[in-house]
């Protein structure tokens, strides 16, 4: 569990990777203190290499078809499980425009279906600039923070 200090430390880097970014220096402080946090929460597989909490953003497919206001159940850096009634099979490569409250324009991304458990699909990022990555990892601090 963080202490105190590391906590309210996590806290304001996730108030400026969901603002203005982060920068250089503060990245590996940022890095250090998501993994910290991923092993201090309880029933999370070893395997997670990503920090992922429950929040809805709407998501839209770009491609292969076009599927408009999707929302997402849980989010992190690594990926998304978005509620979807298409089935999208497994492997499946796809163009995503994400919307997130602190930015005016979507996120884009090339996202890679790794699970389908209808009513929802499991993409983990395959191409996410550095920037956004840690934005959706602050969304997920923030709401791992405010519980349920």
């Amino acid at each position: 569990m963080l202490d105190a200090r590391r906590h309210e430390q996590i806290l304001e880097l996730a108030d400026l990777a969901a603002g203005k970014g982060l920068m250089d220096f503060q990245r590996p402080l940022w890095r250090e203190l998501v993994k910290e946090f991923l092993g201090s929460i309880a029933g999370v597989h070893e395997r997670r290499q990503h920090l992922r909490a429950p929040a809805e953003l709407e998501v839209d497919i770009l491609f292969p078809d076009e599927l408009m206001s999707l929302a997402t159940s849980n989010v992190g850096a690594g990926g998304l499980a978005i509620r979807i009634d298409e089935e999208i099979p497994v492997g499946a490569l796809l163009d995503l425009s994400i919307e997130v409250p602190q930015r005016e324009v979507p996120l884009l991304a090339k996202a890679q279906v790794v699970w389908r458990k209808a009513p929802e699909i499991g993409v983990a990022f395959i191409d996410l600039i550095q920037s956004d990555r840690e934005l959706l990892e602050a969304i997920a601090v923030k709401a791992l923070h405010a519980g349920p």
